[in-house]
């Protein structure tokens, strides 16, 4: 019914127009009546014996004389105008309801699909994406077409305005590069923008505490592809370079985070951390392993030199602490999930949940049996925040009951060992009777010499 009365809108509209029009020509202009004479141009009313007209000067004679007097009737004329305008109105809407379901990106030229895809709004460069999509799956594109598709997309990695759908331009350019269609530039520059990373270090340190710093990944890459960072040694100033061996792996080249710290710096004053690694990518194989080999063939194998800049200060590093709010106010807010993994060598999996905390916390973790605590390493979460870490331990009794009490002891060395904390909560929370699960699956391997305690937000695991 909506549809056969769409159909029937600029029909009505354009009688309503015609007849609008009709009254409006009969109301404004109607037929002279009567004989006076008036002058064709302007209308003036002609008397006596004149050869010219007096207001406009027009030569008086037959051609240029009209006859009797128009009636104008202002209604007729609103109420003609007004059904027009409606009219109007009726074939317009109807003109944008046709006009709504025309694709114009099937029209548009490559390069404003192009200059659309660099828009910020995702109602311009999604559509425009699709039909670039389109095009290249239907085999209309040159080889010239793909080509600046490929330096667009580059681009866009490079200004960190990628797409961010299941198949976007990132996954074209890294087709392209397995099908060796990319130039070495083009290739240097797609991978330099999918393994960009980002060194932090925390900004102000005690001179006798460990150095606290970490790694994320900020690049921009295709989907479906395993990445790899290892840390390859690291140096503060011009001092002893110390040879590491951690890393990480994850499914994405961006949002992930991996945290380590170094020996103190010793003295006061402005200094330098450089750190190098290892970042590996390539189309398949992070899932099963065979490409974790240190010289297995990958897509892409290369070495950055990361740098960042902190201030010493004498002593450690300084951490304050407040007692509010309450013990029993944080308790309801920390839940903890303990798995005993039995197979080869017993090990201790602790996770530890935090539901948005008034407060920055730190804590070391111990898991108390019969009154003996075994340390299962530390945690921290930033106030207000929802968060979670995986911890554990392999000092820790095979036949331990079926139910243990987990404890958080507010510790500021693993608050120094974050990027940013300056204040936590002192005190500690007990956990009473919490459920041990035990589980024949094999044991969580140990993390690397070094690693940063305490959560690292975004991980890959």
């Amino acid at each position: 019914m909506a549809a056969n009365f769409s159909i029937l809108l600029p029909i009505i509209g354009g009688l309503l127009v015609v007849v609008g029009a009709f009254w409006v020509k009969r109301g404004r202009w109607p037929r002279r009546v009567g004989d006076t004479p008036h002058c064709r141009k302007c209308d003036y009313i002609l008397s006596g014996d004149q050869s010219r007209c007096p207001e406009c000067g027009t030569t008086v004679q037959a051609s240029n004389v009209i006859r009797g007097e128009r009636h104008r009737r202002a209604g007729l004329t609103a109420l003609g105008g007004g059904l027009a305008l409606f009219g109007l109105a009726l074939i317009l809407l109807f003109a944008a309801g046709a006009t709504s379901t025309i694709n114009w990106n099937r029209h548009k030229p490559l390069s404003w699909l192009l200059n659309d895809m660099g828009s910020s709004n995702p109602s311009h460069w999604a559509p425009a994406w699709t039909e670039v999509q389109r095009r290249l799956d239907a085999k209309l594109l040159s080889e010239d077409d793909q080509n600046a598709i490929v330096e667009k997309g580059l681009q866009l990695q490079a200004a960190g305005t990628v797409l961010s759908s299941s198949s976007n331009v990132l996954d074209f350019i890294a087709g392209r590069y397995l099908d060796h269609k990319l130039t070495p530039a083009q290739a240097d520059r797609f991978f330099a923008g999918a393994l960009k990373v980002k060194l932090l270090v925390r900004p102000v340190v005690g001179a006798l505490s460990p150095v606290p710093y970490s790694i994320a990944g900020v690049g921009h890459g295709p989907g479906g592809w395993w990445v790899r960072m290892r840390t390859l040694e690291s140096q503060i100033d011009d001092g002893p370079v110390q040879k590491l061996g951690g890393g990480t792996g994850s499914s994405g080249f961006g949002g992930w985070t991996t945290g380590s710290t170094l020996p103190p710096a010793g003295k006061p004053g402005k200094h330098r951390l450089h750190v190098k690694i290892e970042m590996a990518t390539d189309a398949s194989g992070g899932a099963s392993g065979v490409n974790w080999d240190d010289n297995a063939v990958v897509a892409k194998r290369l070495t950055q030199d990361l740098f960042a800049d902190f201030q010493a200060i004498d002593g450690q590093t300084p951490i304050t602490t407040v007692a509010e709010p309450s013990a029993s106010a944080l308790r309801p807010l920390l839940t903890t999930r303990l798995t005993l993994n039995t197979t080869n060598s017993p090990f201790l999996d602790v996770g530890v949940d935090a539901a948005s905390l008034p407060v920055d916390v730190a804590f070391d973790v111990f898991v108390r049996i019969n009154g003996k605590e075994y340390p299962a390493g530390g945690v921290s979460f930033h106030k207000n925040t929802h968060g979670s870490y995986g911890s554990g331990t392999r000092d820790f009794p095979a036949d331990a009951p079926s139910n243990v009490d987990v404890i958080f002891r507010s510790s500021e060395a693993v608050a120094a060992a974050t990027l940013d904390m300056t204040q936590i909560w002192k005190g500690e929370i007990v956990l009473q009777n919490v459920p041990l699960r035990r589980t024949p699956a094999m044991p969580r391997a140990p993390a690397p010499a070094g690693t940063q305690p305490g959560p690292a937000a975004g991980a890959p695991q």
